[in-house]
């Protein structure tokens, strides 16, 4: 129990463990409105920046989202699909080179292991996290904490925003599942989920690619 409370999100333990009935018990993001702030900008010489990206699959959206270091804001957004991979490795990789030569981390899981691997030889400063059963809760539980602590902020991206209000959770035979309703995306919620576990991790120094089961 004490082991969850260190790792879940506040409002999901209290729900799971003390059975407490909480407003919007299952969504994942507490506090979205009041991170919003601020707009869009371009690079600033000199400034460090982390870009996250979630690869479409099927029918989803590839978003890019590129978060300022020194200030943890979102200043940088893109969001398309049905653009063949090289177009979209492409896309990557000048968005990348716009922001300073950006620090990139993706999703390289499943259709994104072999454009990781592409990305890689032709943009250096990239990073993949696999994701999984096992690496999706604290890439998740890792923003969540950032947006209930008012730690990172974001212009009011309607589909960002959208996707933040709606993601939820199920307890699933005694395991947390992290997920959207059917039907819906997640693809702005994992881009910025990526970009906020470098902030968190990477530059501590421990390592970036996780590779789950």
């Amino acid at each position: 129990m004490e082991a969850a409370r260190a790792t879940l999100p506040e409002r999901v333990w209290m729900q799971e463990f003390l059975a407490l009935f909480l407003e919007d018990v299952g969504a994942v993001f507490r506090n979205v409105d009041a991170c919003i702030g601020g707009d869009l900008e371009e690079p600033i010489p000199g400034r460090r920046y982390v870009l996250g990206v979630d690869l479409a699959k099927h029918r989803d959206f590839t978003v890019l989202i590129v978060v300022d270091m020194d200030s943890w804001r979102v200043v940088a957004f893109d969001r398309f699909q049905k653009l063949d991979w090289p177009f979209q490795r492409k896309r990557i990789v000048n968005f990348a080179m716009k922001y300073n030569r950006a620090q990139v981390i993706m999703d390289s899981t499943g259709v994104g292991d072999p454009t990781y691997d592409d990305l890689s030889r032709e943009y250096p400063r990239v990073e993949g996290y696999r994701i999984s059963a096992a690496t999706k809760p604290p890439l998740i539980e890792n923003l969540s904490v950032m947006i209930e602590n008012g730690e990172i902020t974001y212009p009011e991206i309607p589909d960002l925003i959208n996707e933040l209000k709606i993601f939820g959770y199920e307890n699933k035979n005694g395991r947390i599942t992290y997920e959207t309703p059917q039907g819906y995306h997640d693809d702005c919620v994992i881009a910025l989920a990526l970009a906020c576990w470098h902030l968190r991790v990477g530059p501590r120094g421990k390592p970036l690619l996780v590779c789950g089961p």
